[in-house]
């Protein structure tokens, strides 16, 4: 469980009675704790790599059905109407 912490002037440390979600100190917490945080943290990380090979497939993926879709409507101008 997470405590709020204070760090004195003399470098003791004093508890403190704030919720942690209200702590506008340091936050202590047991080792539990710290790795559930790092791996809530971890699952939304992403390297420039992903971000880029994200884009590029979002970007080519627009780019093509808007050529296909294009191609598509030349051809069909090109064809006798009734």
């Amino acid at each position: 469980m997470a405590q709020c912490i204070q760090i004195n002037q003399d470098g003791t440390i004093t508890a403190l009675s704030v919720p942690p979600a209200q702590c506008q100190s340091y936050l202590l917490m047991d080792s539990t704790d710290y790795a559930n945080v790092m791996a809530a943290g971890n699952i939304w990380a992403a390297d420039q790599n992903q971000i880029e090979q994200g884009f590029g497939w979002g970007f080519g993926l627009v780019m093509t059905c808007y050529l296909v879709a294009y191609g598509y409507g030349a051809i069909i101008s090109f064809l006798p109407s009734k």
